[in-house]
């Protein structure tokens, strides 16, 4: 497990998983998923709405 602390939304608590990948030999891929109902996917889900919200924004404005 990692553990994070985000400016907005506080602590986050994420399992990880290191993946090799084979066709690229030395390179891997992490992922950290959140566990489902967790507080951290509670926190998770409200960054990606805000994300998502900002990025509605900024498009709206480099369209004037």
């Amino acid at each position: 497990m990692k553990s994070f602390l985000h400016p907005v939304v506080g602590p986050l608590e994420l399992h990880y998983q290191t993946l090799e990948l084979t066709e690229d030999p030395g390179l891997s891929l992490t992922i950290y998923p959140p566990v489902p109902g967790s507080p951290t996917a509670d926190a998770l889900r409200v960054l990606a709405s805000w994300a998502a919200t900002e990025g509605i924004g900024e498009r709206a404005r480099s369209r004037v």
